[in-house]
């Protein structure tokens, strides 16, 4: 088994609606994978994190927006 490789890790991928009804997506850089393709702002969850803890503190560090929740 591959280190690290095989364990399953939680993650949030949020989809962000303006009032015009355009979705927000982030363009990757200096990733180990995927830079320069487009994604939905997210990540992982935290040990002690719930999901919804994980989407607002990661559309936060991403963005710079705040949810609503």
């Amino acid at each position: 088994m591959k280190q690290g490789h095989d364990i399953p890790v939680p993650a949030v991928r949020l989809i962000v609606v303006d009032s015009q009804k355009r979705v927000l997506l982030l363009k990757r850089q200096n990733t180990n994978y995927g830079s320069g393709m487009w994604c939905l702002p997210g990540g992982k969850v935290e040990y002690g994190q719930t999901v919804e803890e994980a989407a607002i503190s990661e559309l936060r560090e991403e963005t710079s927006l705040e949810a609503k929740s």
